[in-house]
């Protein structure tokens, strides 16, 4: 899409505003889902092993060492975004590796590995993984 007449399809400041907030929206969000991922490390802690499946699913793998039971869950996130004038596209992917780790039957740790962070915030990748178990929304 052109600019108008006499613009020559440059940015105007009001297009190049637009922009900057659209991209500022999409940091927030990530900012969002880094929140829930921290959350998840302090709510899931104490919650006994079946309520933690209960809420998370099935694991994609376990590993059963003595009384340690590790529970790993996998997730990929690859997001594009783009404005409808086409101007504006931007693309961030990663994935995370949730391992949540039992002791006895309750929960004593959740860590995160992989390629946990997109736009500037750590562990973004791993909050659709842990968001169902919150007991309370990120703040």
């Amino acid at each position: 899409m052109r600019g108008p007449e006499g613009t020559g399809g440059a940015r105007t400041p009001l297009r190049v505003m637009s922009e900057l907030l659209f991209v500022g929206s999409l940091v927030g969000c990530a900012a969002i889902d880094e929140r829930v991922a921290q959350a998840a490390k302090v709510d899931l802690v104490g919650m006994s092993a079946l309520d933690v499946q209960t809420c998370l699913g099935l694991p994609d793998q376990r590993l059963v060492t003595g009384k340690t039971t590790l529970l790993t869950y996998f997730a990929g996130a690859t997001r594009t975004f783009g404005m409808s004038a086409g101007l504006v596209s931007l693309s961030f992917g990663g994935y995370c590796h949730a391992t949540v780790r039992i002791e006895g039957d309750r929960v004593t740790g959740v860590t995160f590995s992989g390629d946990t962070s997109s736009l500037m915030s750590h562990d973004a990748a791993c909050a659709p993984i842990v968001k169902s178990c919150l007991r309370r929304p990120p703040g």
